[in-house]
């Protein structure tokens, strides 16, 4: 079993509206130590995205406002339980076909971890989760809908209004995601998509190299593992929309250091939260 440090990211979205008051409380800064160590081990990577006036970057789209920070996951976490092997039990891979609608497949993939999760039958598909995502093209801080993708935040927005959660709060570092998903939470990410990462290697490593796209996709978190392949992580397991030949039937596993890079470009990371 491993614990996790936290690694800092800049957070993407805008105020959460769930008024979960548990959860309302302001994240202390991260360290510098912690910051210098987070420059040094991305010096020689590029995660940035381009600054748009408009969300026409693909799929990508993204603003960052603190606020979000008062709804912290890590404020509901009593005590922390050491990273250990332990998967939440998938829903059926719904694919998002060539738009942009990502956001909403990895919210349907969510709401349906969340409904196995309780026992229940009551699954989404692929036209339920397209309702997610232009419901969130709706919600989002971009007028119109004649664009291509939304953020994370209009994604839950859209759930929260469809009922499959009470509300949602934030993730700061892998380790608040790692504690949500020992937690049996699925964690819905959305972050920049570089060259390298439309294939997984092999045992479905997720390869988080090449060149910026200037997009960004959105996925769900559903495991951790302490080790993929013999080597030592923790890795993180999610549930991508783009295509059932990436990765393992659509799941790819991705290290904790690879995920906390890519947050730390720009990242939105959601633990929706429903009773019992």
């Amino acid at each position: 079993m491993t614990e996790l440090t936290d690694r800092p990211f800049r957070v993407v979205t805008d105020a959460p509206t769930s008024g979960l008051q548990a959860a309302a409380q302001r994240v202390d800064h991260l360290a510098e130590s912690f910051r210098d160590e987070f420059r040094a081990m991305t010096a020689d990577v590029d995660l940035s995205v381009p600054v748009v006036d408009h969300p026409k970057v693909g799929s990508w789209l993204s603003r960052h406002d603190e606020r979000s920070r008062e709804y912290a996951y890590r404020k509901l976490v009593t005590a922390s339980v050491p990273v250990q092997d332990h998967t939440l039990p998938l829903g059926p891979l719904l694919l998002q076909g060539p738009e942009g609608a990502c956001p909403g497949f990895a919210a349907a993939h969510a709401s349906n971890i969340i409904e196995r999760l309780h026992g229940g039958t009551e699954l989404l598909d692929a036209a339920a989760a397209h309702q997610l995502y232009e419901r969130a093209k709706v919600l989002d801080q971009w007028p119109g809908e004649d664009y291509v993708g939304s953020s994370v935040l209009a994604a839950m927005q859209a759930g929260q209004e469809r009922e499959l959660w009470e509300g949602y709060t934030w993730s700061f570092g892998t380790r608040d995601i790692a504690q949500a998903i020992l937690a049996n939470r699925p964690v819905v990410v959305g972050v920049p998509w570089l060259s390298g990462m439309f294939d997984t290697g092999p045992d479905a490593i997720v390869n988080v190299t090449g060149s910026n796209t200037g997009q960004g996709h959105a996925l769900c978190l559903f495991a951790t593992r302490t080790e993929v392949a013999g080597r030592p992580g923790p890795w993180f397991g999610w549930q991508n929309s783009q295509s059932a030949d990436y990765g393992d039937d659509g799941v790819g596993w991705v290290h904790h250091r690879d995920l906390a890079r890519l947050l730390a470009g720009v990242g939105e990371a959601a633990v929706p939260l429903v009773a019992g």
